[in-house]
């Protein structure tokens, strides 16, 4: 893994309350690079802004690791990856076109965003919220989120299998799908948007979720739905409740058997 490759150095605006903008210095990396302590960049007069971008011999892969430092902003662009298991980056993490980012560690100051056709996956870290757009792929196994937004295409899909998550807000056409994992302020879903919740149990009341979530999860959280948007429960029998199920077939399929050699 190469050490840092600085290939554009620059200003970009970025705003602030009552339109005033400040400026950021902007730096892009285009080759395998690793940010750790002695390869970062803090805010001194400048916030810094990283880009990363496909060089000569794409993906372009970079690592933040613990020690890693961002003032402003990473983000990836291109068919990039950027791994982060440590470190922190002050206020915002862009995956953009088809980039991939990996997060399972360090912390985030403001957004994970997720847009254009990239994916993401999250397994750890702690981030304020994490924004899903257009047609990306977000999966959560684990981490800390202080909400789940996905919302303003027809294609986003979120899959949530884990982590402590704030509250999960589905808008749009969005899909979001929920296995496991503790969220801790319920769900609102609107216009288009659709959550799916798997596990067993499930009911809703009055705007009351109730049940089990396929990791075993206790559920009891509100919900609260606008417009076209719809929750759908996936109930699964219980391994008791299956284990019965295939007693039950293997027993008709032994009777079948039994009959087929009597009337041969």
């Amino acid at each position: 893994m190469n050490r840092l490759k600085i290939v554009a150095l620059g200003l970009v605006g970025l705003p602030l309350a009552f339109g005033a903008v400040a400026q950021a210095e902007t730096i892009t990396i285009d080759s395998d690079t690793t940010i750790d302590a002695d390869n970062s960049f803090p805010d001194t007069h400048l916030p810094y802004e990283v880009h990363v971008i496909d060089g000569d011999n794409h993906p372009t892969v970079v690592n933040m690791v613990p020690g890693g430092s961002i003032g402003c902003a990473l983000e990836a662009y291109d068919s990039s990856t950027v791994n982060v298991s440590g470190g922190s980056i002050g206020a915002w993490l862009y995956s953009l076109d088809s980039s991939t980012v990996n997060v399972s560690g360090g912390r985030i100051g403001l957004e994970l965003m997720a847009a254009g056709s990239s994916t993401v996956n999250i397994s750890g870290g702690s981030m304020s919220h994490l924004e899903c757009l257009d047609s990306s792929t977000v999966n959560v196994t684990g981490g800390s989120i202080g909400g789940v937004y996905a919302f303003r295409c027809s294609t986003v899909t979120v899959n949530i299998s884990g982590g402590s998550i704030g509250g999960v807000y589905a808008f749009g056409s969005s899909t979001v799908n929920i296995s496991g994992g503790s969220i801790r302020n319920g769900l609102r879903i609107r216009e288009s948007g659709t959550v799916n919740v798997f596990g067993s149990d499930l009911n809703l009341t009055d705007g009351l979720l109730t049940g089990t979530l396929a990791d075993g999860t206790p559920l009891a959280k509100h919900v609260d739905i606008f417009g076209d948007g719809q929750l759908v429960l996936h109930n699964n029998p219980e391994p008791s409740t299956l284990l019965l199920l295939s007693m039950g077939g293997i027993s008709l399929l032994a009777y079948r058997w039994r009959r087929k050699r009597k009337t041969a």
